[in-house]
C-alpha cells in the first residue's frame, strides 16, 4: 500500500514540476516583446494545394490589377478602375478565395476603383497603402475611401516605405522607391520588384521619367527580366536611358482598348523595340501571365 502511495505521490509532483515550467515559460513568452516578421504577418487561411508561382496582369481595361500566386497564397497589386465587368468572378475564376494582401501603388481611381468590389467579395488579410498626400483633396478622399473600407473588413493596415519586403509564398516583393515628396500623384506611385528564383519582375506603377530618373541616381539595382510597362505605355515614361539600364527581355503593357489617351505611345513601342524586349499587351493579348519554374519563366495569354 506504501509503495502505490509512493508511486502516486511521484507522479503528482512530477505533474505539477511540468505544470509549473510551462507555465514560467509562458510567462516568459507573453513579457518578452514580439515583433512579427513581414513573412509571419502576412499568413493567411487562404492557402491552396496547387504548386504555382506566377503573376498576371489581368485584363481590366484602362487600369491596373496585378494578381501574384505562389504556393496557393495570393495578393494584388492594385484593384482596377472598378468599372470591369465582374473583377471578382474573374480572381475566383483564378482560384482566388481570399487575399494576403491588397497593395496599391498611388491613388488615382484607374488603380484602386475596383478595392470596393474586391474588399466586399473577399477576405483580404492586408492592405499595403502609400502615404497620403494631404495638400490635394481629392487624394485625401480617395485615400479615405479607402481607410474606411478597410476598418469595414477588418483589414491591418500597413503603410508603404522603401525597402519594405512582402513574401507571398515564394515571390518576393520589395518596395524599391516610394517618392512621397513627388508633386505629381504618378510619380508617388510605388516601384516594385517581384523576385522568385531568380527570375526579377517590376512593377513601375504610373512613375513618369522624373520617377526614372531618381531611381536610376539612387543607385538602387533595379535590372529585370520582366517589366511591367508605366502609365500605360504613356510617353511620359519608359525612357532610353531607364530601359537601357532595366534590360527587360519582356515589357507588359497594360491598356484598354481603343483607349481615349492613344496609349500605349508609338514613342515607347519604338523604345522598348529597340531594345529588342518582347512586348505583350493586354488589349490585344488579354491576360498575361508569366509562371516562375527552376529559375526561368515563361508567357501565357488568355482573353
Amino acid at each position: 500500500m506504501m509503495n502505490i502511495k509512493n508511486s502516486f505521490l511521484k507522479s503528482f509532483l512530477g505533474s505539477f514540476s511540468a505544470l509549473l515550467a510551462a507555465i514560467i515559460l509562458l510567462i516568459t513568452f507573453v513579457d518578452s516583446p514580439y515583433i512579427p516578421s513581414w513573412k509571419e504577418i502576412f499568413s493567411s487561411k487562404t492557402v491552396v494545394d496547387e504548386k504555382v508561382d506566377c503573376v498576371t496582369v489581368l485584363d481590366v481595361g484602362q487600369g491596373d490589377c496585378i494578381l501574384i500566386q505562389s504556393n496557393g497564397r495570393f495578393a494584388l497589386i492594385d484593384t482596377g478602375d472598378g468599372k470591369t465587368a465582374n473583377l471578382y468572378r474573374l480572381l475566383k475564376k483564378k482560384g482566388v478565395k481570399g487575399l494576403d494582401a491588397v497593395i496599391l501603388s498611388h491613388w488615382h481611381s484607374d488603380h484602386i476603383g475596383g478595392a470596393e468590389e474586391v474588399f466586399g467579395n473577399l477576405p483580404v488579410t492586408n492592405a499595403v497603402l502609400p502615404q497620403i498626400n494631404s495638400e490635394n483633396s481629392e487624394i485625401d478622399s480617395a485615400a479615405k475611401e479607402i481607410l474606411d473600407l478597410c476598418n469595414q473588413y477588418s483589414v491591418s493596415v500597413h503603410t508603404a516605405v522603401q525597402s519594405m519586403v512582402i513574401n507571398i509564398g515564394d515571390i518576393q516583393l520589395t518596395v524599391l522607391q516610394s517618392d512621397y515628396e513627388a508633386s505629381d500623384e504618378n510619380n508617388r506611385s510605388l516601384i516594385i520588384m517581384a523576385e522568385c528564383d531568380g527570375v526579377k519582375y517590376l512593377f513601375m506603377g504610373d512613375g513618369e521619367i522624373s520617377a526614372e530618373r531618381k531611381l536610376i541616381e539612387s543607385n538602387i539595382d533595379f535590372d529585370c527580366d520582366i517589366l511591367k510597362v508605366s502609365h500605360h505605355g504613356s510617353s511620359t515614361a519608359t525612357s532610353k536611358d531607364f530601359l537601357e539600364i532595366c534590360t527587360p527581355g519582356i515589357s507588359v503593357i497594360s491598356v484598354g482598348r481603343k483607349n481615349s489617351y492613344n496609349h500605349p505611345s508609338n514613342d515607347v513601342i519604338k523604345r522598348i523595340n529597340a531594345t529588342e524586349s518582347g512586348i505583350y499587351r493586354t488589349d490585344e493579348d488579354g491576360h498575361i501571365t508569366v509562371t516562375f519554374s527552376d529559375g526561368n519563366y515563361f508567357v501565357s495569354t488568355q482573353y
